[in-house]
């Protein structure tokens, strides 16, 4: 899961989980590459927001703007601009209603990240079959930006 993952780079990962919940969740050959890696881990539960939000279970917006948010391509503001102009052409004959979740959607994918501090000495977490992920947790859609 964490094999692409570069020096400083940063993981994201849409789980349904609270911040201590994650941490008690992920594995520890997750938590040691990313603290090996020196990375900054993120998460969010976009699958909630989608609900809350009136999106169903669609969580791509939402992802969307976190990705854009942490990423840094370009700066967030104009990001989150061209997504908004984008929702608005595509999403405009479906009416007002249907555009403003949308921008809802954009913006909690934004405002909505949480971080979760890497500890350093994960890198020296041993990696054995007991601690390795369950079979029902979810680790639903992830990430790496470099």
């Amino acid at each position: 899961m964490t094999s692409g993952l570069k020096e400083g780079g940063k993981f994201l990962l849409n789980c349904v989980w609270t911040k201590e919940e994650a941490l008690e969740h992920i594995p520890n050959n997750v938590k040691r590459d990313l603290a090996k890696n020196k990375a900054r881990l993120f998460i969010i539960n976009a699958t909630a927001l989608a609900h809350e939000i009136g999106l169903g279970q669609r969580t791509n917006t939402i992802m969307q703007a976190a990705f854009f948010k942490l990423a840094e391509i370009i700066p967030f503001e104009e990001a989150q601009q061209y997504m908004k102009d984008y929702a608005k052409k595509s999403y405009a004959k479906k009416g007002d209603e249907i555009v403003q979740l949308n921008y809802n959607a954009i913006d909690r994918g934004a405002n909505d990240i949480v971080e979760i501090e890497v500890d350093p000495a994960w890198a020296n977490l041993e990696v054995t079959p007991l601690n390795e992920p369950k079979r029902n947790c979810r680790l639903w859609w992830m990430l790496f930006i470099s």
